[in-house]
């Protein structure tokens, strides 16, 4: 997409967070971004950027005719099915169907009503394993749960996938199975025992979910718990389970090198690459972060984050500008954000947004307001050369 559109779309979606911004203001920032849908990477890109929970929030708190203009661009956005998930997933279903059903016989009202039923038309069907597996997703994504929680998040996955196929489909479509990947690696004993659980669950009988699974990296870290050698009892049955899950997996050839993740060989290029391998790495990460919040998560837990800070210091000038889009397209993801902080991520962004030049100070600017927007705390001490440029 190009970084004009890009930043159109950026301008409107802080319109639309703005706590000044009156009802009208919101109602042209929303009628601008129904504009800006014009094809599917514009409706990925709005979702990345933030864009849905301002326009759900307008559905629900602004005049007639805001929310008539809010329906109109989810209606639009749902055309993509990731994006209509995202919809559900930010609370969009009973705003839309409260305006759906709206009595009044007023004009605007009647408008609105017949765009939110359009836009309903779109969403996906919810089952009631659809909302619990949604409930189970957050609770792994949020990085403010405790272990306990994801155990018993990763534990109810595992209950609804037992034994129904469609429930496991609906599990790796919504994103479950890079989250639980990573507890293998970063949770607590029982948390882990639970997780492995769930992914032999989910594996047991699906040869595409297998796949699906090894494709996340789950052969590393399950071999590694399938050769602990404590002689607890947690331990012993966390080794057994592993074991179970990675004879469910598909066979590794020792005659190749095992298939690596392709996250994580644009990541190795941000750190090893020439110049021209890095550029493309960069550009590659900002396609996939500005494409699905699982995504997001991958880059976060392939180091990408890192990487891309890195880049934005020592790379060329594409390569930064590069770097930055796709900093600011991980912003929206919590645990990512959390990376980039601790990166140094707004002390480096920084002078590139005040003294920068084109498209790579646009880019850094972009960044670093949602940075300095989403963690207030994060933003460097108080003198005036430290805030980015209007």
């Amino acid at each position: 997409m190009a970084s004009e559109e890009d930043a159109k779309i950026r301008q409107q979606i802080r319109i639309l967070k703005d706590t000044d911004s009156n009802d009208e203001e919101k109602a042209n920032a929303a009628w601008s971004l129904g504009n800006l849908c014009r094809g599917p990477e514009s409706r990925l890109a709005i979702e990345a950027a933030g864009g849905v929970p301002p326009l759900v929030k307008l559905l629900n708190d602004g005049h007639d005719f805001a929310k008539g203009q809010a329906a109109q661009v989810l209606s639009e956005l749902a055309k993509e099915g990731q994006v209509a998930k995202a919809i559900v997933v930010d609370g969009g279903r009973e705003p839309l169907e409260a305006l759906a059903e709206d009595p009044r016989d007023e004009e605007t009202v009647k408008w609105g009503s017949d765009l939110a039923r359009k836009a309903l038309k779109r969403l996906p069907e919810e089952t009631k394993e659809l909302m619990e597996i949604r409930e189970h997703i957050q609770v792994l994504k949020d990085p403010k749960a405790n272990d306990e929680a994801k155990r018993k998040a990763a534990s109810g996955l595992g209950f609804l996938a037992y034994d129904d196929e469609k429930v496991q489909s609906d599990i790796e479509a919504e994103g479950a199975l890079p989250l639980l990947v990573a507890l293998l690696q970063e949770a607590g004993d029982a948390t882990k025992r639970e997780a492995i659980l769930t992914l032999r669950a989910l594996a047991e009988d699906n040869v595409q979910l297998a796949r699906a699974i090894m494709d996340c990296g789950a052969r590393e870290p399950l071999e590694a718990l399938a050769k602990d050698p404590r002689d607890d009892e947690l331990s012993k049955l966390g080794r057994d389970s592993a074991q179970d899950v990675l004879k469910l997996l598909p066979e590794a050839r020792r005659s190749r090198p095992a298939r690596r993740n392709p996250v994580q060989v644009e990541v190795k290029a941000l750190e090893n690459g020439t110049s021209d391998e890095q550029c493309k790495a960069a550009e590659q990460l900002g396609n996939w972060a500005a494409s699905s919040d699982e995504k997001r998560a991958a880059i976060r837990q392939a180091g990408g984050c890192e990487g891309l800070v890195a880049l934005v210091v020592n790379g060329s000038e594409d390569a930064k500008w590069h770097a930055a889009r796709a900093l600011r397209n991980l912003a929206n993801h919590a645990e990512a954000k959390e990376s980039i902080l601790k990166a140094d991520g707004i002390a480096i962004l920084t002078p590139i947004a005040k003294h920068g030049r084109g498209k790579v100070k646009e880019a850094a600017s972009e960044a670093l307001n949602l940075l300095s927007l989403a963690d207030a705390k994060a933003k460097p001490d108080s003198s005036a050369d430290n805030k980015p440029a209007a």
